[in-house]
């Protein structure tokens, strides 16, 4: 039998890129709008590129697993908060 989990409703997350790096896998920060889920993560320079283009902030439409981590659907426009 499998065990029912709740399931969560995707929400927009405010990620932000360093302006400044040193190489490698850059670390990113990722929070909701209440700041109720929110931490950083690595994050290869292509994908960076990929997600960001020439920002250092983009809103994602995501969903938030029960490990912690984000799963990102679509960007979405700058909601004002």
């Amino acid at each position: 039998m499998r065990k029912k989990t709740k399931k969560r409703r995707a929400q927009v997350f405010k990620l932000q890129r360093p302006i400044l790096t040193s190489g490698g896998a850059e670390m990113v920060l990722a929070y909701n709008r209440n700041e109720s889920a929110m931490g950083q993560f690595p994050m290869e320079k292509k994908d960076l590129k990929t997600l960001f283009g020439r920002e250092f902030k983009v809103f994602v439409l995501a969903n938030h697993r029960e490990d912690g981590q984000i799963v990102v659907l679509k960007k979405v426009e700058d909601p004002g908060w």
